[in-house]
């Protein structure tokens, strides 16, 4: 049986779903989102009847989701036991790991929100935006630092990351240490002042780690990550290198690349345009707090760029993962107020795809190319480095904690197995996995899966940002694969017939013979067995949706429209 197999068999697929636990000394791990998607990450730790839930993030939305803005975890368990929850402990601003806050807490669920300062920094402004006014429940926590919070004493190692003021958490239970990496790379020469504290590691591996929770996002690269501090370099020498216009797309919290690519302006004699909502607040907060610097007279507005020649611009835009709503897409798609591609600009792409978004990304550089742009990728330039550990230093972390168990988490299944198969190389001989929603009840002594939660992601509507449910997500993937039939039929109840002619309005269908005169005459026969006293149908509308269906099925093989009937009553002209 393979690894994939025993996975799918676990047994949490054969118990009931719970949402209370026994309040002992056990710990227990519960995965609400991040194992089997990368992002969404939420993970809760419960002991003693007492939670801590650390990170609450957002994922991007697949194709699937159509007209999503993200997805967010499932709160129900957590809507269930607010009151037995201590505290949500950051590990860093990342929106998959904060960006489904607002929600929590629109939930009613007020409890403290630990996070270092660029991380609450970035927080609160997003708590503001949804009219949340609990500014007094953030918690400024410094790295190297212990807090205790009921049953959990938590201490805070500073790490490098693709964001400043990351951190890991050595989380001291009842049944021991369980080390929480969060995101890691082991970045020996980081931009920032921030180092990676691997000797506070080797000490706390020393003393004895029941659990290991790992970031397995990069566990297929080999070696390690590259430096940050290579990226600056080969952004001065594009820079340096081409005469026109360059536009740098990279992520919004990377406020070290973000450095680089000033720095690498202000060398090249470019003035910079910050492009973009959250590029624009991430920026603001992070100079505030002096984890940017602008050099004097660099960083402007786009209408003062328009007045310089093509080699004096630079253009940093959100976008880097294709969202449709972004400063790039805009830009690409030529409905940008202000600024357009064309030919002879440098699009550099600062970013690494992320899973799930490589077309929407080949969309923009399709656009860019179709203009006559010239398009940079990672793979094509050293713009980028990932904030993720690779092999060798997923290595480095299990080596160095050697716990009793470890649980691969933070990244899709793809991830997690062959970090796991990485952490029995390194003589871990307890491999856990598990996927979200799985309860493990985790004592000195074994580990097991012992029940099940509500789990899973839940869409948020990219209009109202607003929750949509199961049918709605259902109802938007059944129209854009099926198609729409509206019927509009006026019915005579006491003749028992049509009131006037059916009007048929079609969306997305090839007609394929179905003419007004044939689909008249299916609502002519629904009408008629509705009527009949065994017709078995709740209403008319029921009878003719299961009587276009029928139609449809014969004339069109298994392309059925989502048929929506709109029946009105009313007596008949010639009645």
């Amino acid at each position: 049986m393979s690894i994939f197999e025993k996975i799918r068999r676990l047994p949490w697929q054969d118990l009931p779903e719970q949402l209370r636990f026994p309040d002992d000394d056990s710990l227990r791990v519960i995965p609400l989102g991040g194992l089997g998607e990368v992002g969404m990450n939420l993970m809760v730790y419960e002991t003693r009847g007492r939670i801590l839930i650390v990170d609450c993030g957002t994922m991007f939305p697949g194709d699937d989701y159509l007209g999503t803005q993200y997805l967010i975890p499932d709160l129900t368990y957590l809507k269930e036991n607010a009151e037995r929850i201590e505290a949500v402990f950051l590990t860093h601003g990342h929106e998959d790991h904060i960006g489904a806050l607002p929600f929590l807490l629109q939930e009613g669920i007020r409890v403290p929100l630990y996070g270092t300062r660029l991380t609450l920094g970035l927080l609160r402004p997003k708590l503001t935006e949804w009219g949340l006014n609990v500014g007094n429940l953030c918690e400024l926590v410094e790295a190297g630092e212990r807090y205790q919070l009921g049953p959990f004493e938590i201490e805070t190692i500073p790490v490098t990351h693709s964001i400043p003021d990351a951190l890991s958490l050595a989380i001291t239970t009842p049944q021991g240490v369980v080390f929480h990496t969060g995101d890691f790379k082991i970045d020996p020469t980081p931009p920032g002042s921030q180092r990676i504290d691997l000797a506070r590691m080797r000490e706390i591996g020393d003393a004895g780690v029941l659990a290991l929770l790992s970031d397995s996002t990069n566990v297929g690269r080999a070696g390690r990550t590259g430096s940050e501090l290579k990226v600056g370099p080969a952004l001065t020498d594009l820079m340096r290198g081409h005469e026109g216009r360059v536009f740098i797309a990279t992520f919004s919290t990377n406020v070290d690349r973000l450095q680089q690519v000033i720095d690498a302006a202000h060398a090249t004699g470019r003035r910079v345009a910050l492009m973009g909502r959250s590029m624009q607040s991430v920026s603001r907060v992070a100079r505030q707090l002096g984890f940017l610097k602008f050099p004097p007279r660099t960083v402007t507005t786009p209408e003062k760029l328009e007045k310089l020649s093509p080699g004096k611009v630079c253009y940093v835009v959100t976008g880097s993962q294709g969202e449709r709503s972004s400063a790039l897409a805009r830009i690409a798609r030529g409905e940008h107020t202000q600024i357009d591609l064309c030919e002879d600009d440098l699009l550099v792409f600062s970013a690494r795809a992320i899973p799930g978004n490589e077309d929407s990304i080949g969309k923009l550089i399709n656009a860019a190319h179709a203009v006559g742009a010239r398009v940079v990728q990672d793979r094509d330039e050293s713009v980028h480095v990932s904030g993720h550990a690779a092999r060798d230093e997923q290595r480095q972390m299990i080596e160095m904690i050697r716990p009793k168990f470890f649980i691969p988490v933070h990244g899709e299944t793809r991830m997690l197995v062959p970090h796991g198969e990485l952490a029995r190389e390194c003589g871990v001989e307890n491999v856990i996995h598990i996927e979200d929603g799985a309860v493990l009840r985790v004592t000195r002594e074994a580990a097991e899966i012992e029940g099940r939660v509500p789990a899973g992601a839940r869409a948020v509507d990219a209009g109202t940002g607003l929750m949509l449910g199961a049918q709605e997500l259902h109802d938007r993937h059944f129209l854009g694969n099926h198609g729409l039939l509206v019927a509009t039929v006026s019915v005579d109840p006491r003749r028992r017939a049509l009131a006037a002619p059916p009007a048929f309005e079609m969306r997305g269908l090839a007609r394929n013979g179905h003419t007004d005169d044939a689909l008249t005459g299916v609502v002519n026969r629904a009408i008629s067995e509705y009527y009949q006293e065994a017709s078995g149908y709740d209403s008319l509308e029921e009878a003719l949706i299961q009587s276009l269906r029928r139609h449809w099925r014969r004339h069109s093989s298994t392309v059925i429209p989502y048929i929506l009937p709109v029946v009105i009553e009313r007596a008949s002209s010639s009645s």
